[in-house]
């Protein structure tokens, strides 16, 4: 287990932000290791290479996946299921598919609270590509959901989407200075609706309106165990 405090053990397990400094060696080492693959996959995929440089990165990445065979490994599902997520929410959450510091695939967006928004900051290369040097529209409405969905966490609510609507203004471009903000527009009951930009070189690309539902507490225990119940 890489992290295993308890909650009242660590503020920072309590809220939102993933700390910049990590406890114990393995975690620490896991993200200068994805931050590798993460460098190593964006140049792979515009490499014209000769087919022995190909080659020889096929045999390496064999290798690896072999190393990683007989090793502990944890899924958050699993670990829902045993009681356990939440004793390792943080390192859950540095796993995450758009903030994650130990997940490979991520673009790792820096989240932080500026006043009544958020605002987040990331770079999209060659792993995101859609059209021509243009960012694919599926990541840019999945950076979008990411960034309103923070605008209400940091508010203290705990939100998983229902509906996203995102308005595509103009291409967004890869490998360009890019940010996106958000904020609540509104909340009702157990509706908390978020609206929120993505920004390329300072002008706005895309722009979303969210409907999430609130279900910390019980409520989330109780859905979760019932899309794991079946």
């Amino acid at each position: 287990m890489i992290w295993s405090g308890k909650p009242d053990e660590n503020k920072a397990l309590r809220g939102w932000e993933i700390p910049d400094e990590v406890e114990g060696e393995a975690w620490n080492e896991k993200r200068r290791a994805a931050a590798a693959i993460r460098a190593l996959l964006a140049r792979f995929i515009e490499s014209d290479a000769d087919p022995e440089t190909f080659r020889e990165i096929r045999v390496h990445a064999e290798a690896m996946s072999a190393a990683l065979d007989g090793k502990p490994w944890s899924k958050s599902g699993e670990l829902f299921k045993q009681g356990q997520f939440f004793e390792r929410h943080l390192e859950m959450k540095d796993r995450s598919v758009m903030v994650g510091q130990s997940n490979p695939v991520a673009p790792v967006i820096k989240v932080t609270e500026e006043g009544d928004k958020v605002i987040g900051r990331l770079v999209l290369d060659a792993r995101y590509s859609g059209a021509p040097g243009f960012c694919h529209g599926g990541i840019v409405a999945t950076v979008l959901d990411e960034i309103l969905g923070h605008a209400a966490i940091v508010k203290g609510y705990g939100v998983v989407t229902q509906s996203l609507t995102v308005r595509y203004l103009r291409p967004t471009l890869i490998d360009r200075e890019t940010y996106c903000e958000a904020w609540i527009r509104e909340v009702s009951g157990d509706k908390v609706v978020c609206v929120g930009d993505l920004y390329v070189d300072g002008q706005r690309t895309a722009t979303a309106t969210g409907v999430f539902v609130d279900v910390k507490g019980e409520r989330f225990q109780k859905i979760f165990s019932r899309a794991y119940d079946g």
